[in-house]
């Protein structure tokens, strides 16, 4: 899954333009911890949890 797929899907549904931008902060995260093995502390996991979490809790909500 990439986020140009998800964007995809995302702005067909209408998602609003905030969370589309909060997924791809995500996914951009995601990518660097994975292929530039960048090292983030507990306080920016807990953040990036607690973003996921709400983009996650909005979508529930708003994708029929």
């Amino acid at each position: 899954v990439t986020f140009e797929t998800v964007q995809s899907f995302l702005r067909a549904k209408n998602i609003e333009e905030k969370t589309v931008m909060d997924i791809k902060a995500i996914f951009d995260e995601c990518d660097m911890i994975r292929y530039a093995s960048l090292d983030i502390d507990t306080e920016r996991m807990r953040k990036s949890y607690q973003l996921l979490a709400q983009s996650i809790d909005y979508l529930e909500r708003h994708i029929k």
